[in-house]
């Protein structure tokens, strides 16, 4: 049996290998001027009682931004923790995503993740919510 796939195939199948998560449907987009930060989560859902890896994509009208500085910080607005204040190294994977392993996410409620992008001596901050529902 000789299987064929086309360069169709390839251009179809290449975007969600090389990203690994785009067919995620947890992750979230947001706009902040001419930057675009996709975020996704290990696990999706968040799960109260696990540390989540965190992908962000990172692009700016449109083109990867390979070399910038991406961190983060998790925490719940309405309840103050001794962790709200660490924030985790994104390391670069290249073609504009970064990843890192966070602290655990200990209980259920509302969470933010709080993005920080440094690139091209541009700097940006931008928050993403996450409802985190108690285990049964």
């Amino acid at each position: 049996m000789h299987v064929s796939i086309s360069s169709w195939g390839i251009a179809l199948i290449l975007p969600v290998v090389i990203c690994g998560c785009a067919a995620d449907k947890n992750a979230k987009t947001i706009q902040s001027g001419d930057y675009a930060i996709t975020v996704m989560t290990a696990p999706s859902p968040l799960e109260v009682g696990y540390d989540a890896e965190v992908t962000a994509r990172v692009s700016k009208d449109k083109q990867t931004m390979a070399d910038c500085r991406v961190r983060y910080r998790q925490f719940m607005p309405d309840h103050e923790m001794s962790a709200d204040n660490t924030w985790y190294d994104m390391a670069g994977q290249g073609k504009g995503v970064y990843t890192a392993r966070g602290g655990e996410f200990s209980m259920g409620g509302d969470w933010k993740l709080e993005m920080q992008i440094n690139c091209a001596d541009e700097a940006l901050s931008v928050m993403l919510p996450y409802h985190l529902e108690w285990p049964e």
